[in-house]
């Protein structure tokens, strides 16, 4: 008996073995992927953490003003599905191709009509909204889940934006130098403003919120940016009041409208928009001729000026648009491709010959 105990002793012990190296090894974080960025996800409890499992360059979140005056990320509310979220309103003066305003544009993922474009083959510039034009705020244009407002959740205040996200970069940047070994371009940490605060009142919040973390972080000062291991970037932020700042922590994320139209990238450096705001191809078939060059066309426009381009909201359920989608923007050179399924985007972008 006690011999046949042993044995099931040492097999109990061998399984969780086992499991614990099985639980390691899921833990573990991927190599660097340069071009995948995670999506805002209001219900992911620690949206950098997973982030950096999948060598993401990058991610967004939510940001609201807690009681304290601090601010934290937003919370999804429990069971909130991400499938669930609509397309976002596009920014006033958007265009898609074509001319239709681009809110009037359908979703990807579902039947056309009338999206076709017929203008002939466009300069970039003639296709763009006009400078004006500027992104609202992202409680009413982001895809987000259902979520609490900043005090219906009293029983949890550990989440806010410095414990999730910027002391965590810090520890990294400091024991590693950097956020990934491989990187080579400034990790990206987007804050959308949530729970019914605007860009413009989380300025000196943020500002505020960052100057303990300025040793890791991307700065501008009159005018030329010192990069560093980090790049925050606040979606919507009044771009004359930050180019009033004489130091800044942070910039803005702007959209497609902010290229080659004069807006400086020290105030600029990235760009972002939902792939619906300018184009009504559906992810089926071939993307038409006309918005394939005017997705190209803005790319390299926006990097011609220095600025970054990430785009998000490629529709997730339907693995063959989903597919689709993910090779024209790679295509097209799309710098940050965003996706709430970073585990799936990290297999498409790891398959690709030039994903660096």
């Amino acid at each position: 008996m006690s011999g046949s105990a042993s044995i099931y002793s040492l097999a109990g012990v061998a399984v969780a073995g086992v499991s614990m190296a099985a639980a390691t090894l899921a833990r573990r974080e991927r190599t660097y992927l340069p071009r995948g960025h995670a999506s805002r996800l209001d219900t992911c409890r620690d949206p950098l953490r997973r982030a950096l499992r999948y060598g993401c360059a990058g991610l967004t979140v939510g940001v609201e003003v807690a009681a304290d005056g601090r601010l934290r990320l937003a919370t999804g509310a429990p069971g909130a599905s991400a499938a669930s979220a609509q397309v976002p309103a596009a920014p006033a003066g958007a265009r898609s191709v074509g001319g239709e305003v681009a809110a009037g544009a359908v979703a990807p993922g579902t039947t056309a009509t009338g999206a076709t474009a017929t203008a002939t083959r466009p300069t970039a510039s003639a296709t763009r909204p006009t400078a004006s034009a500027t992104r609202p705020t992202a409680s009413a244009t982001r895809p987000t889940a259902t979520r609490a407002t900043a005090d219906a959740a009293p029983g949890d205040p550990g989440r806010t934006l410095a414990r999730l996200v910027l002391e965590p970069l810090l520890a990294r940047v400091r024991a590693r130098g950097r956020v990934h070994p491989a990187q080579h371009q400034p990790f990206s940490v987007v804050l959308e403003p949530a729970g019914g605060a605007s860009a413009a009142h989380l300025l000196d919040l943020l500002e505020e919120e960052l100057t303990g973390y300025s040793e890791m972080l991307t700065r501008s000062r009159a005018g030329t940016v010192r990069h560093s291991a980090v790049l925050v970037a606040l979606a919507g932020a009044p771009r004359g009041a930050l180019s009033r700042r004489e130091s800044r922590l942070f910039f803005a994320e702007g959209t497609l409208a902010d290229v080659d139209t004069g807006v400086a990238t020290s105030v600029v450096p990235l760009v972002g928009e939902h792939v619906a705001w300018r184009f009504g191809w559906d992810g089926r078939g071939e993307i038409p001729a006309e918005e394939r060059h005017v997705l190209r066309a803005l790319v390299a426009a926006a990097r011609a000026e220095g600025k970054r381009v990430r785009l998000f909201g490629v529709p997730e359920k339907r693995r063959a648009v989903r597919r689709a989608y993910w090779r024209e923007l790679h295509a097209a050179g799309v710098d940050l491709i965003g996706a709430r399924d970073v585990a799936t985007l990290r297999r498409f972008l790891r398959a690709q010959r030039a994903h660096r």
